[in-house]
């Protein structure tokens, strides 16, 4: 009983899909002028695999059935048929995306075609035609014809599955968009490849050229910061020069011999006995009076009194009455390094001036 029923489908789906032409009001004839794509002859082919015809991921069901037909051949007959998928709306439903339009077969022999509604799934690569209870499984380089009746279980024996009528190769595809051939396709790729290498190496000559450039910049940065850090430096080494000057003009020298000798007068008042002894004073006395002397010889407009007067001014503000009781009644390690430095003081500006003083022979 079953045999008979798939014979009887099988003798259906031969003269719908191979034989309805003759039948069917609206025939229309293939074109000379397409290009078909055999496997047999590319496949094996180094660019086929580089070309990338057909597409995988999102939406790729679509884009590549939109693109290539699909040219299938039974082993047994002396024709070949296209398989062409129209799309022609879609519905979300329970989170997949489903296809609806026509699907067209034509005999490339005869130039006899058949349209049929079918719908499918985005990632289900089979076609249902609910009008025609007609089911194509695709399963590359197989596809193969079922009589569907609502499920998709393949149990010859099971009255409810699918039964199988028929089986064909799919041997090739033909280019729907621009109805390339292969060597075409190779040729794009190739102009592809090119344009790439040339868009990759403009970007690498740009690339070094932006990092020259950023060298470049970073060196004239760097050479502006060592320029104006020498400008400051020597600006700074001028200053010290004329800072250096200024102190030892004659009348500035003076001063400062002044400063050193009226502080080491006032620790020596304080206590002869821990800061300034008598012979450390009698000595700055006999310092300041030689500083005195040579520096009026080098500058004999300057007004003593007045540089007297200033340096003694200087002093009592910053050692006060108040700060030398202090220093007379409680005598300090702070205090003593205070005297201390005064005289070094003195006795530095006496040696730049007239040098150390010579050890005199004693005996």
């Amino acid at each position: 009983m079953v045999g008979s029923i798939v014979s009887k489908y099988k003798t259906i789906i031969t003269l719908i899909l191979f034989c309805f032409f003759q039948t069917n009001p609206s025939i229309s004839f293939g074109n000379d002028n397409h290009n078909y794509i055999y496997y047999s002859d590319v496949i094996n082919d180094k660019y086929f695999g580089k070309i990338g015809f057909f597409k995988s991921g999102k939406d790729a069901r679509k884009i590549n059935d939109t693109n290539y037909s699909y040219i299938v051949k039974s082993p047994d007959k002396d024709y070949e048929v296209e398989y062409i998928a129209a799309f022609e709306s879609e519905k979300e439903d329970g989170g997949w995306t489903y296809y609806y339009g026509n699907f067209t077969a034509t005999n490339l022999k005869t130039g006899k075609s058949k349209t049929y509604k079918f719908s499918t799934r985005e990632d289900d690569p089979n076609f249902i035609f609910l009008e025609s209870s007609l089911y194509l499984k695709m399963m590359f380089p197989i596809a193969r014809w079922y009589h569907y009746t609502g499920m998709t279980c393949q149990n010859e024996m099971n009255p409810q599955c699918m039964k199988e009528l028929a089986e064909v190769r799919v041997i090739g595809f033909r280019d729907l968009k621009n109805n390339l051939t292969y060597a075409e396709f190779v040729s794009n790729y190739k102009k592809k490849v090119a344009e790439e290498k040339r868009i990759a190496e403009e970007k690498r000559i740009a690339e070094e050229k932006r990092i020259a450039e950023e060298r470049i910049e970073e060196e004239k940065r760097l050479a502006e910061i060592r320029r104006k850090e020498e400008e400051q430096r020597a600006a700074e080494e001028k200053k010290y020069e004329e800072q250096k000057r200024i102190a030892n003009l004659p009348h500035n020298r003076l001063y400062d011999a002044y400063t050193f000798y009226i502080s080491i007068k006032k620790f020596h008042e304080a206590s002869s006995l821990y800061y300034v002894s008598s012979g450390q004073m009698k000595e700055a006395r006999s310092q300041i009076k030689a500083i005195e002397k040579i520096l009026i010889e080098k500058d004999s407009a300057m007004n003593v009194d007045d540089i007297w007067n200033r340096a003694a001014r200087k002093i009592d503000g910053d050692l006060d009455a108040n700060t030398m009781s202090i220093a007379a009644a409680n005598p300090t390690k702070q205090f003593q390094a205070m005297a201390k430095i005064f005289v070094l003081g003195l006795g530095d500006v006496y040696n730049k001036l007239l040098g150390p003083k010579k050890t005199e022979k004693d005996f």
